[in-house]
């Protein structure tokens, strides 16, 4: 009888490398993780306080603060129309300081900056200008800084009525009562004050011009119509007019003055000859 083994079972070699690399790979992480936690946690140590912060972009200026280098970087990430309007509120500032040719300057620099499509902002600040040089009684600068904001505006009554003022102060009083007129017409006639340069505007004109006018005016003699019209204007003229009923001729006025101057000088010798009786003589 023959004898019997026992029957060994046999795992299939890709099962057989599963279980054995498995548990190894598991370790390997493992090892690896740990040694890696360990190696940021000196690195923590070993740094100062913020330095993750910089690392990150930190401030290096306090909050709210801006260095010089970070406000000519602000002023360059500006448009230049934002810019000349901070050149024009420097202006202003200037301008109610009573520092007119500082505001003339930041003024220039406005106008310089803006760009040429802005056609509002720039009268505005040609106008402002011109309010500065009319302070300081610069009545040309004035005229053509206003002339150049009414180019763009043509609408602009601040600058129209500024021209008008420095146009009356030139002694231009045609194109003055020109843009104090256009000035009342847009205002509807509702500001005392445009109205009465108007006004006087408009009187000195015409004393000037009825002053040429009359000054080689040739002499001329009235029309006969208007010599008629003018004598029969004079309802009591005793010449053209007949007498009226019961009235005396002059003729018999001029003997009743003399018989009446007679009776007096006859009545003045009588009395004093009886005076010279009762003394006397």
């Amino acid at each position: 009888m023959a004898s019997s083994k026992p029957v060994e079972t046999q795992m299939p070699r890709w099962q057989l490398a599963l279980l054995v690399g498995t548990p190894l790979v598991l370790g390997v992480g493992a090892v690896y993780l740990w040694n890696r936690s360990r190696s940021e946690g000196s690195g923590s140590g070993d740094r100062e306080p913020g330095s993750g912060e910089r690392s990150s972009g930190e401030r290096k200026t306090p909050e709210g603060s801006a260095s010089p280098e970070a406000r000519g970087q602000e002023q360059d990430s500006m448009s230049p129309l934002d810019r000349a309007q901070a050149a024009k509120n420097k202006g202003n500032k200037y301008f109610k300081a009573g520092k007119y040719e500082n505001a003339i300057q930041c003024y220039t620099e406005a106008i310089a900056l803006c760009p040429t499509e802005q056609k509002t902002d720039l009268s505005t600040f040609y106008q402002n200008r011109a309010a500065a040089y009319e302070q300081q009684m610069k009545w040309a600068e004035v005229v053509q800084d206003c002339s150049q904001a009414v180019d763009m505006n043509p609408r602009y009554i601040k600058a129209l009525f500024r021209r008008a003022k420095a146009l009356e102060k030139l002694e231009n009083r045609r194109e003055c009562l020109e843009d104090v007129t256009a000035v009342c017409i847009l205002e509807a006639f509702q500001n005392q004050q445009s109205m009465l340069l108007a006004d006087k505007v408009l009187k000195q004109l015409g004393k000037e011009k009825a002053k040429d006018k009359y000054k080689n005016r040739e002499p001329m003699m009235p029309s006969p119509q208007f010599i008629k019209s003018y004598f029969s204007s004079f309802t009591d003229d005793i010449i053209s007019q007949p007498l009226q009923k019961g009235e005396k001729k002059d003729e018999d006025k001029d003997k009743e003055g003399e018989t009446a101057e007679v009776t007096e000088r006859s009545e003045t010798l009588t009395h004093c000859m009886h005076v010279l009786c009762l003394c006397g003589v």
